[in-house]
């Protein structure tokens, strides 16, 4: 009888979940996702004992942990790995096969949140449920695999912003796409934010735009995607913090207004934060914003009536929140 290793010569379908290779290890997302990021790394030659791997292929397991484990607690917040390495399967066969490979246990004291649904450790601090069904269905399983994928080869950065990909009715379809690649389709959507920062004066703060940009030196709001696994809320955090360097206080935002445009294919939510934060403390993004300030509801009424403020079309709940009847503490009833 033949000898039949179960991990030479994966398949296709087998490779639509790899997050990970170098020359000798690749890492898979398990199908069983029973716990949130759980891999399988596989040594890329075949070998069949821990003690016949070469120095080389030590080396380079030590840089597949290292990745893996830092992008899972990137990511999800894993809070610490069980490893193991049984190979046991290979000796139900009559005609023992065994290949060389490690089981990545992600284990969580906190729930891990994906697309609004809480998937909780219960297991936290005692050994893992290997019995244990999978959490995710195969959209979501998609979705964990992306999100890895993308922080480990970009940081987040180097690919350009990777968005999730929503439908008509806002639902995350597993999928991301590269904002370069968007759209592919009519039906394919992806979440915004316009954010509003106001202080105790009644005054918004504005950014103004770099001379690289659309509408170039024009005065703005500060707005931009939601990232491939963010919410709207932590986009909403992060685009501030990029662009003007202000921690804002996330209890203190307000989900003013949530609507579709069919002409960005877009979802835009737009919060409302109150901050006071000090012009000379603002630190400006390069290639993105030149200049901040605060300004009155007329200030920004007579720049956008001169063509200092970006146009506002498709945006027309702007003018709601600039007239001097806007009351702020009726929206955070």
């Amino acid at each position: 009888m033949d000898r039949k290793c179960e991990f030479c010569g994966l398949s296709e379908a087998d490779n639509k979940y790899q997050i990970f290779k170098n020359n000798y290890w690749a890492a898979y997302l398990a199908d069983n996702q029973n716990y949130i990021g759980r891999c399988i790394i596989i040594c890329n030659q075949h070998v069949e004992n821990l003690s016949d791997l070469s120095d080389e292929q030590w080396i380079e397991l030590k840089q597949i942990i290292n990745i893996l484990e830092a992008a899972v607690k990137n990511v999800f917040g894993a809070d610490v790995f069980n490893w193991s390495c049984l190979m046991n399967n290979a000796y139900k066969s009559e005609v023992p096969c065994p290949h060389i490979h490690f089981h990545m246990i992600p284990r969580y004291k906190n729930p891990v949140v994906i697309n609004g649904k809480k998937y909780e450790d219960k297991e936290f601090s005692h050994h893992y449920d290997n019995k244990k069904k999978s959490l995710l269905n195969s959209i979501e399983k998609s979705y964990v695999s992306n999100r890895l994928i993308y922080k480990i080869y970009s940081g987040g950065k180097a690919m350009g912003e990777l968005w999730d990909v929503l439908d008509k009715n806002r639902n995350l379809t597993g999928k991301t796409i590269l904002r370069s690649e968007f759209p592919n389709n009519s039906d394919e959507y992806h979440l915004a934010v316009h954010i509003w920062i106001r202080n105790k004066n009644k005054e918004w703060l504005l950014s103004k735009r770099t001379a690289n940009k659309t509408q170039p030196l024009k005065w703005e709001f500060t707005g931009g995607s939601v990232l491939a696994g963010e919410t709207s809320l932590q986009g909403a955090l992060r685009e501030v913090k990029e662009e003007l360097g202000v921690d804002l206080d996330k209890e203190k935002g307000i989900l003013y207004k949530s609507f579709r445009r069919d002409v960005y294919q877009d979802f835009c939510d737009v919060w409302i934060f109150e901050n006071e934060c000090d012009i000379k403390d603002i630190v400006l993004q390069e290639d993105e914003t030149c200049d901040a300030m605060w300004a009155s509801n007329q200030t920004i009424r007579d720049m956008i009536a001169d063509g200092r403020f970006i146009r506002l079309n498709n945006i027309q709940y702007a003018y709601d929140l600039i007239s001097d009847e806007f009351d702020l503490k009726s929206q955070q009833q």
